[in-house]
């Protein structure tokens, strides 16, 4: 939770520096987080992360406006999935297809947002705002109010089974699911 520390223009260098072909959601992100409290820097870097920097080459398209693979769980929706109060106009399931789908790109980088707001606070949705995030009722609210604390949480298992035996042992080395956006995409502008 917080204001965004780095700038547009700052995002946007980062951006253009990792693929220059990308599409620039950058104010989507600062704008957005900046509605929910959440860091929307440090949620551009998060769907830098999840997406390849906008390249897509997991399992979610790029069509999906799908920015951090929301319900992206490796098995493929059968298209009756419960959108749990989500807004079906705004957000919905495929049969056949990973993860999410989002009506627009405002909306795919909103439900990330409210997917964040989830993890970091027990507070309901800000007034006027429209639930997204289809997963939002499955987050053990509060859990995570740091994005380091994202590691076992969002990712699971939030850390790299080939170098450590547990999660303890890669919070220790800084080196979590959270530690990565910061040291691998935040740190990059810096």
């Amino acid at each position: 939770m917080g204001p965004a520390q780095a700038s547009a223009q700052q995002l946007r260098a980062l951006l253009y520096k990792n693929n220059p072909n990308a599409p620039d959601l950058v104010d989507l992100y600062l704008q957005i987080g900046a509605k929910y409290g959440v860091r929307g820097d440090l949620a551009f870097c998060q769907a830098a992360k999840e997406t390849g920097w906008w390249r897509f080459t997991g399992i979610v398209q790029p069509w999906q406006n799908n920015y951090c693979g929301l319900a992206a769980t490796g098995v493929a929706a059968t298209g009756d999935e419960d959108l749990r109060g989500a807004d079906p106009a705004r957000a919905r399931f495929e049969e056949g297809v990973h993860g999410a789908i989002f009506a627009t790109p405002e909306d795919g980088v909103e439900a990330q947002i409210q997917h964040l707001y989830a993890y970091a606070t027990k507070k309901p949705l800000p007034e006027g705002t429209t639930l997204l995030d289809p997963r939002f009722s499955l987050v053990n609210r509060g859990c995570a109010p740091c994005w380091i604390d994202l590691g076992g949480k969002w990712a699971v298992p939030g850390y790299d089974r080939n170098k450590y035996s547990s999660l303890e042992e890669a919070f220790a080395n800084q080196d979590t699911y959270g530690h990565s956006i910061i040291k691998h995409y935040y740190a990059q502008m810096f």
